[in-house]
């Protein structure tokens, strides 16, 4: 009886470990197609040339009575050596400098072989020399082919003087000798011009996005301005016509944006700049964010905009979410744009899983559907083509820069996706591509929290009412059950004058009527204060039904659904669904709690426009304008959080940054929030480098700046420098930083000042400590004064000097800066003096506070927790 079982259960390990193997082979056959290096060309066609080399031989051997044994084993022999390389190849991927080398030798030195011993019958294949020589040559660049032409040259030289047939031929072997060594040295010269004309390209596109990122820079400081201003305005008193144009200067500042994001980001693309993460997301999430985000136009243009997910698509992933948020929103607003009636839909559906190598991969296939103005069969192939439209008149008629879908395309791509249209013109648009991704699901998943009256199901099915009253049971969400319609409406109405404005309502194909798509448009289109998602049961489930189906209904579940779809139809429903509340409600930008911020920019409209927001939700504001001034401020004053641009005079917010953290390690820290204008990934590296908790791109929006705050304020509140890891990103204190990496010593060797009074009492160290501190002071003016005018010789003497008076007063930190100064490099000097210096003249404040802390004022040296 357990014969059977175990057989069943080593079939399956057996198949495993098949799938494992294929898995392996398959991973390693594409990283090593993935590899820049190309030596995998060479190798399969090393291979390709050994067959036809072989079937030449074995022609010859057939048609004629020339000998070519030798040849025949000396091809057999390459063939086994060529296998192997590719073995190794396949194993170990990355480049090898002598495996590239030991290819050489094989290919050239067989080669010379053949044809020593093949002579007549082998003559032809001379040209395989010049094929090795210059392939190495443009594949792997000039070193590589001198290093193939010195291996091939004394090869060939070395059967030409030992073969009888070509010393009976030296005029011609002399002639191919001399070619071999000539077409090279030509090649050589024509791969050097290749390569700096590549470089040439690749700096003048570098210069080009550094262009289009500084570009970017100055329109988003002037932008933050006007859409900060311009929504404090709106939240004033104003008559319909001052409305009407304070939208409309909104609405033109997020178009600007938009087209200055859609620049930058290709530009990204271009240059292979574009970061990708890979995190464990929820897809709900996603949706809504793009949902929301475009919701404002819908509407103000009359159209339904709904979600639609198949019943089978796992909601938790892992991928990069912000790329695919980035594809939907541009997909889905530029439906919005082309679509003057009717609706734009975004549906997901699982297509595949257990795809490629890992076991929880997912295929997943996006589809954004409109009913606009669609897209004529010929300008379907270049629509996807940068700075195209589907035709001239596009641009007049509905603006645009032409690169929205050409930057979909090259993110869909970068994910190893697919992307497609089909459109006919007058007839709307189906956008949609295919994606991968893991399955981040787990047994515990979150259930949305629904009070009484929220939920509500239409079915006359007794089984599946049970299993629906079970279900939501177990999830511990109230649902209320009916079989008519006619009641289905009272009981929404019963739940709007309760207050509920949305509500998820699950009805029964079988309870619709021969027209379900009637009672659904009949429910979504209610004049009614209560909005509802609508999760339709049916005996038919598509992965994605029919266009009207999927823009009724959120989701399609099956007559005896499970568990894990129907849990995954209501966290689909929260998220995603529909609502008649005025989308272009502002949100109040009243704060929770009255914080202390400083405000470090040195840009007055910034100032302003961030006092203001700041004022108007409540918070107490100081302003800075550089980043010496804020230093000052926080010396001064208690702030809970400081807003600080990177990019200022006299001291940058970066160089704030490092000099407050240095100075506040073991005490309690204020969250630094680094403004930039700059929208590049290294702008917010270089933040988070220097120790801020965040960075936030301008302009940004005041209600997102105040969230952003208040989440920050709680995450650190309390917490010192050298703890600040709230996120699990490399954002901690200056100390974290090689090149600020506390040493763990401390400031002051207090045993040395109390050995000194021992030996000469407490007047005598007071002297000492007077002296020094008065002396360091002057030192480090002088210092000052010598990095000023590049002053090498003197800047290594005077920190010479201070090291001496540091190591009499046990200043150990004071002695290790000096001494690396004393010994600094000219080129060092010159780049980093100043940024030196000012280690230095904190470590010397510090001490001087130890010692007054210390020492009473009679000299006499105390221990201090």
């Amino acid at each position: 009886m357990l014969s059977k079982p175990r057989r069943i259960i080593d079939g399956k390990r057996g198949a495993r470990g098949s799938r494992s193997r294929l898995s392996r082979l398959d991973r390693m056959w594409r990283r090593l197609l993935s590899s820049d290096e190309r030596e995998h060309e060479m190798v399969l066609n090393r291979l390709a040339i050994a067959f036809l080399i072989g079937a030449y031989l074995l022609g010859m051997a057939r048609y004629t009575s020339v000998d070519v044994s030798g040849p025949l084993a000396t091809i057999s022999i390459y063939s086994v050596l060529s296998v192997a390389l590719f073995a190794h190849l396949v194993y170990h991927p990355k480049r090898l400098e002598w495996r590239r080398v030991v290819a050489m030798l094989c290919d050239l030195g067989g080669l010379s072989y053949g044809i020593y011993v093949g002579g007549e019958a082998t003559a032809a294949l001379y040209p395989i020399y010049l094929w090795v020589i210059l392939g190495n040559g443009f594949r792997f660049g000039v070193k590589s082919l001198r290093i193939a032409m010195a291996i091939g040259v004394p090869c060939f030289a070395v059967a030409l003087l030992n073969s009888p047939y070509w010393t009976a031929n030296d005029g011609i072997a002399i002639g191919l000798l001399l070619g071999m060594i000539a077409l090279p040295l030509y090649a050589s010269k024509l791969i050097r011009n290749l390569s700096e004309a590549k470089k040439a390209a690749e700096q003048a596109s570098e210069a080009k996005s550094q262009f289009l990122a500084a570009v970017s820079h100055e329109f988003r400081t002037p932008l933050h301005g006007i859409i900060g201003m311009t929504d404090m305005l709106q939240r004033t008193t104003l008559d319909d016509e001052q409305k009407d144009m304070a939208a409309t200067v909104r609405n033109s500042a997020n178009a600007l944006l938009t087209l200055i994001n859609e620049v930058l980001d290709f530009s990204r693309i271009e240059a292979g700049q574009m970061p990708s993460t890979a995190s464990d997301f929820e897809l709900y999430d996603v949706l809504a964010r793009v949902r929301s985000t475009v919701a404002v136009q819908a509407e103000a243009k009359g159209l339904r905009f709904a979600v639609h997910v198949s019943a089978r698509t796992p909601l938790r992933l892992r991928g990069d979410a912000r790329h695919l948020a980035d594809i939907l929103t541009n997909l889905a607003g530029n439906a919005v744009k082309f679509t003057n009636a009717g609706r734009v839909c975004m549906a997901v559906s699982l297509i595949d899983s257990g795809r490629g190598a890992a076991p929880d991969s997912l295929r997943l296939r996006f589809e954004v559907t409109d009913t606009g103005i669609g897209i004529a069969k010929e300008a379907q192939g270049r629509i996807f083509e940068h700075f195209s439209q589907a035709d001239d008149t596009i641009i007049n008629r509905f603006g645009g820069t032409g690169l929205g879908l050409a930057i979909v395309k090259r993110l869909v791509e970068m994910h190893g996706g697919e992307i497609g249209v089909e459109s006919a013109r007058g007839a709307g648009s189906t956008f949609w591509f295919e994606l991968s991704y893991e399955n981040a699901e787990s047994e515990a998943s979150w259930t949305p929290s629904l009070a009484p009256g929220q939920t509500i199901a239409l079915t006359g099915d007794a089984e599946l009412s049970q299993i629906l009253k079970t279900r939501f049971a177990e999830f511990g969400v109230p649902l209320t059950l009916t079989d008519r319609p006619a009641e289905l409406v009272t009981l929404m109405r019963t739940a709007a004058r309760s207050g509920i404005r949305r509500c998820i309502v699950v009805l029964d194909e079988a309870e619709m009527g021969d027209d379900p798509l009637s009672l659904a448009d009949a429910l979504i289109g209610r004049e009614s204060s209560i909005a509802p998602t609508l999760i339709l049961i049916s005996d038919r489930v598509d992965d994605l039904p029919a266009a009207d189906y999927r823009s009724a209904f959120v989701t399609v579940l099956p007559r005896r659904p499970s568990e894990e779809e129907l849990r995954r139809a209501l966290q689909m429903s929260a998220a995603t669904g529909t609502s008649n509340l005025d989308c272009s409600e502002t949100v109040p930008l009243t704060a929770a709690r009255r914080r202390s911020v400083l405000v470090a920019d040195d840009n007055l409209t910034n100032q302003k426009v961030i006092a203001k927001v700041l004022e108007k939700a409540g918070h107490d504001v100081e302003i800075a304008e550089n980043g010496e001034l804020a230093l000052d401020a926080l010396g001064r004053n208690s702030f809970d959080i400081v807003l600080m641009d990177l990019n200022m005079p006299v001291m940058s917010g970066i160089e704030a940054m490092k000099l407050y953290a240095f100075s506040s390690l073991g005490q309690k820290a204020v969250p630094v929030v680094g403004l930039t204008a700059d929208a590049t990934p290294a702008a917010r590296e270089r933040c988070l480098e220097a120790g801020m908790v965040d960075c936030i791109i301008k302009p940004v929006e005041p209600a997102d700046l105040l969230r952003k705050m208040e989440e920050i304020i709680c995450r650190n509140e309390g917490r010192p420098v050298s703890q600040q890891n709230a996120d699990g990103e490399k954002v901690a204190s200056i100390s974290q930083h090689p090149k600020y990496r506390a040493s763990g010593r401390a400031v002051v060797d207090m045993r040395t000042l109390e050995n000194l009074q021992e030996l000469g009492g407490s007047e005598f160290v007071q002297d000492l400590v007077g002296g020094f501190v008065e002396d360091s002071e002057m030192t480090l003016n002088s210092l000052s004064d010598l990095c000023t005018a590049s002053d090498l010789n003197g800047f290594r003497s005077q920190a010479h000097a201070l090291r001496s008076g540091a190591a009499n007063i046990g200043a150990q930190g004071i002695f290790s800066i000096c001494s690396k100064l004393e010994s600094i490099g000219e080129e060092e000097f010159v780049l980093h003096g100043f940024e030196r210096l000012r280690e230095l003249q904190l470590e010397v404040a510090q001490v001087r506070d130890v010692l007054n802390a210390r020492m009473d004022p009679s000299g006499r040296v105390h221990e201090r927790d």
